[in-house]
């Protein structure tokens, strides 16, 4: 699938997200600390050497100005609940 536009950005967050949600080992049971998981998510996402090395796994052809750029953006999207959907969805 071809994906252009403003839709470009939003697979390449909800590809972020999910390697920061592999780092913090979700899926989560019930009881197994979700407010612990979601304070460790959150300090992944602030820690600007993580997010870098998410953003150039991803892509890899980036150069920084726009690496920084994408995790701008994704720290607004993570801010604004854009991620509450699809981190209930790791809850299970």
């Amino acid at each position: 699938m071809i994906v252009s536009g403003r839709g470009v950005y939003r697979v390449l967050a909800e590809y972020m997200h999910d390697d920061l949600v592999e780092m913090v080992g979700w899926p989560l049971t019930k009881g197994e600390g979700f407010d612990d998981a979601l304070k460790r998510m959150q300090g992944l996402i602030a820690d600007d050497e993580i997010m870098y090395q998410i953003v150039k796994k991803i892509k890899p052809k980036y150069k920084d100005s726009k690496i920084k750029a994408v995790i701008l953006a994704f720290r607004k999207a993570y801010s604004g609940a854009y991620f509450q959907k699809l981190e209930a969805d790791f809850f299970t």
